[in-house]
């Protein structure tokens, strides 16, 4: 192999070593999110027990900042993770829920069912008239427990 041979080797692993290092940054690969996003967790119960199904919504107290999360909770819990979750900020909380129809399948496909639609169960001062905030922590624990009675 000669000197050109060689040149060739070096710049072409250069570039890849580049290239690798490019999509690193711009992809993340496990560094912080350019937004300051935080992962969210937490409980939700109904007349004391776990809520079985629902969604629970996050809007900004600035509607002009542009970051919401939604969740599904199942079983009385959920989670966002961090790709999904919020910077820190002040978050009004909407949590809504239909009433169970045993006789209508959930809607959507296999793994991403949403719950069947029917009537609102969830009083409206925890959905469409809510005043719950949270407060998310930049790396912080932002678990979040609720309570609906």
């Amino acid at each position: 192999m000669g000197v050109q041979g060689l040149v060739m080797r070096i710049a072409t692993r250069w570039m890849i070593a580049s290239l690798v290092l490019v999509l690193s940054a711009a992809f993340g690969c496990g560094g912080k999110d350019p937004h300051g996003r935080q992962a969210l967790s937490g409980t939700v119960t109904f007349q004391g027990q776990p809520l079985d199904q629902g969604i629970i919504e996050f809007l900004p107290s600035d509607p002009g900042s542009g970051f919401r999360a939604r969740a599904m909770i199942r079983d009385g819990k959920y989670e966002l993770p961090r790709e999904q979750g919020l910077p820190a900020g002040t978050y009004r909380v909407l949590i809504t829920s239909a009433e169970p129809d045993e006789n209508e399948a959930p809607a959507g496909p296999p793994g991403l069912e949403m719950p069947p639609l029917g009537r609102e169960r969830i009083p409206a001062e925890y959905n469409r008239d809510s005043r719950t905030t949270i407060e998310v922590q930049a790396d912080g624990n932002n678990k979040f427990d609720f309570t609906v009675p």
